[in-house]
């Protein structure tokens, strides 16, 4: 991943033989593979971020991606138990990672989603800087983002199943988030009966 970075191969990832494999098997089962591959940048209104606006997208920059546990101090940044996992998402293009920015261009928002061996988009928890009602309003703006996302790339939105690791040694699994907002909303009261 660095030795391509540093030389501007910005290809790479789709040569490697089980993203390529995945790639012409999600070609062939209709999904559009440009549009999956693509950062679909898109603002929406957000009144509790800085500027009263978010900058959702699909981060395209592999190193980029390996920032996604360090942006929330999570256990996939830096010296974190699960920090390999941060690479797997990196490398393995059956898995995108989804970062919302603010006015001041600062990440407030992260969500995995990805590909499970049916063929069908899920996605993971969402996280995100902000509190109470901001968490909520930047977390609904990630499930419209994302269905508008599956819907350009022809991909249908499931609830459950197992995204396979294509070549990576391991990968962290750390639970499907429901796509409905009534769903987040029982995951957030789960989230605080937990922290108390």
């Amino acid at each position: 991943m660095i030795r391509a970075h540093l030389g501007n191969d910005a290809d790479w990832l789709k040569r490697h033989p089980a993203n390529a494999a995945f790639l012409t098997t999600l070609h062939e089962a209709g999904v559009d593979t440009a549009a999956w591959l693509n950062d679909m940048p898109r603002d929406y209104p957000c009144v509790q971020a800085s500027g009263g606006r978010v900058r959702i997208y699909a981060e395209q920059d592999a190193l980029r991606v390996l920032q996604m546990g360090n942006h929330f101090n999570t256990c996939l940044g830096v010296g974190g138990v699960n920090a390999f996992s941060a690479v797997a998402n990196a490398c393995e293009l059956n898995k995108r990672v989804i970062y919302a920015t603010d006015g001041k261009g600062r990440v407030i928002g992260r969500k995995l989603i990805g590909i499970n061996s049916s063929g069908l988009l899920v996605g993971f928890r969402t996280y995100t800087t902000l509190d109470g009602k901001g968490s909520a309003a930047l977390k609904a703006i990630f499930l419209r983002y994302v269905s508008d996302f599956a819907a350009r790339c022809g991909l249908q939105m499931a609830y459950s199943g197992t995204v396979p690791a294509l070549f990576a040694e391991r990968w962290y699994d750390d639970g499907i988030e429901p796509w409905t907002e009534q769903g987040l909303e029982k995951q957030e009261a789960a989230d605080e009966q937990v922290a108390h």
